[in-house]
């Protein structure tokens, strides 16, 4: 472009020199404004209300527990609070322009501000003083769910409501659980303590244990590690609540006179879902059960004795859990029947014998675990057709034979074990020896090879499920469109400069006819 203006006169030159000299930086312009531009979002923090439940103890509390309302199913999970936050739109080139004030009239008065009514309703005073002697700060509008998830009200539409669900977190140990408080509390469906290392001085009083339909007790109402000192929860008072529905107790000391879990649940024949961890109790595993269970988890305790073949009538069984226990013999051949068990567990027992055959119609399994017993016979091939199973765990047992399992179906599973089973062995032309989950490979006789012993092939545990196509998009949200728009700045740009250089030949040309 230079050059065909070099050849013009000296004023025509100039004149046209300065045309290129004009059009030049709309390219870069161009170029520059064609690079993609993301919006920038900002959220504002702020800080939570204080619940208006506080401990005495100068123990802090961890923020974000709620407890779910009483129901008659299995309490679902919170849903996430919608997020807060300002958001940002892209800087442009000009300035926003500020919005125009409307005129304010010389005897108009400032507004006042508004003041928020309680609407939530009165708790009765009675119950508000039961609260206080628990060492619980009840504030004015105690039923006000949006401050707290602590505390659930009742819907009365009378001037007092009543609490119906009540959560306890962190208590003095020096707040009696009395009788008058209990008494006053009559009105809950839902009473949950954690870390509330009280003790129990009263008896349950009978019309608080005919509303009950959830108890959860967490490192509570007795010994603990922490409070070796406290006297144990004691079965009977627990086996007065036979209204439960849900029933939960976890790492306490339970006193159940040597009858274990049967004398405590005897009576309860609308339980749904029973929980006992880490509670120490002891006895065997009671023969009749309510039919309504849906999820049963005895574990980390002292229970003996075999498995009652009684428990296959629990059809409605979705989840079972007995691991870390002294179970004993075999496990029944009627568990094929529990045609709903998603989840099973029986590790860390004394069991023996085979893996029953009516496990193929476990279909629904999604997580099964033996490890840790003294089953053996060889592991059946039914277990490879269970399309949803991804939790797999036979370690530690005295399993033989030759693996039945592909390639394919183990890399289906998210965890695959069977290290500690000595006469346990893969077929390297079916299942890669990356993936064999701890066993050796078979040599000719089908037997575990011992040539490799010395360099034991690489077994991982644990396999890294694969993000789908729409978690890759959603961690990435602008990698999937960042070709795309580059392609895009570099096709304007040359477009721009295309028609610079064609407006410069017009005008060179121009200028030499005039010359």
């Amino acid at each position: 472009m230079l050059k065909v203006a070099s050849h013009l006169p000296s004023g025509t030159g100039h004149f046209c020199l300065m045309i290129l000299v004009l059009l030049l930086p709309n390219v870069a312009s161009t170029a520059t404004s064609s690079r993609p531009s993301f919006a920038l979002s900002k959220s504002n923090t702020t800080k939570e209300a204080p619940s208006p439940i506080q401990s005495p103890t100068p123990a802090p509390k961890p923020k974000g527990k709620t407890h779910p309302a009483a129901s008659h199913t299995p309490a679902a999970a919170p849903s996430p609070k919608p997020h807060k936050g300002k958001t940002h739109a892209a800087a442009s080139n000009a300035p926003a322009a500020a919005p125009a004030l409307a005129p304010v009239h010389p005897k108009a008065k400032a507004p006042t501000p508004h003041k928020p009514t309680i609407t939530n309703g009165t708790l009765d005073p009675a119950q508000v003083k039961a609260l206080r002697s628990l060492g619980v700060t009840v504030e004015a509008d105690a039923c006000n769910t949006d401050v707290q998830q602590l505390l659930i009200c009742d819907n009365a539409r009378g001037p007092l409501k009543h609490l119906i669900s009540l959560e306890l977190q962190y208590c003095s140990p020096n707040a009696p659980l009395s009788s008058t408080a209990l008494s006053s509390l009559s009105t809950l469906q839902s009473l949950s303590f954690v870390d509330c290392p009280m003790k129990v001085t009263a008896p349950l009083p009978p019309k608080l244990a005919e509303s009950l339909s959830t108890f959860s007790c967490s490192k509570s109402l007795g010994r603990t590690v922490e409070n070796k000192d406290l006297p144990t929860l004691s079965g009977i008072w627990l086996s007065k609540l036979q209204s439960l529905k849900e029933l939960s107790v976890k790492d306490v000391v339970v006193n159940g006179s040597g009858s274990g879990v049967g004398a405590i649940m005897g009576n309860m024949s609308k339980l749904e879902q029973v929980t006992f961890s880490n509670t120490n109790i002891s006895g065997t595993l009671p023969k009749s059960w309510p039919r309504s269970l849906t999820a049963l988890q005895i574990s980390q305790s002292m229970i003996k004795g075999n498995i009652p073949p009684t428990m296959s009538n629990l059809t409605l069984l979705q989840s079972l859990d007995l691991s870390l226990n002294n179970l004993t013999g075999h496990i029944p051949a009627g568990f094929g029947s529990l045609k709903n068990l998603q989840s099973l567990s029986l590790s860390s027992n004394r069991l023996t014998g085979n893996i029953p055959a009516g496990f193929k119609n476990l279909t629904l399994l999604s997580y099964l675990d033996l490890s840790n017993n003294h089953l053996n016979g060889t592991v059946p091939a039914f277990i490879g057709n269970i399309k949803g199973l991804r939790y797999l765990d036979l370690r530690n047992n005295k399993f033989h034979g030759v693996l039945p399992f592909s390639t394919a179906f183990v890399k289906n599973l998210n965890t695959f074990k069977v290290g500690g089973n000595p006469e346990l062995c893969f077929n390297d032309s079916i299942l890669l020896s990356t993936i064999s989950g701890g066993a050796d490979p078979c040599d000719s006789k089908g037997r575990p090879s011992k040539a490799n012993a010395d360099q034991p092939a690489f077994a991982p545990d644990e396999f890294a499920p694969t993000p789908t196509p729409l978690e890759d998009a959603a961690q990435s949200p602008h990698k999937k469109n960042k070709p795309k728009t580059v392609v895009l700045a570099v096709s304007i740009a040359l477009a721009s400069l295309v028609f610079v250089i064609i407006v410069a030949v017009v005008v060179s040309r121009r200028c030499a006819r005039r010359d």
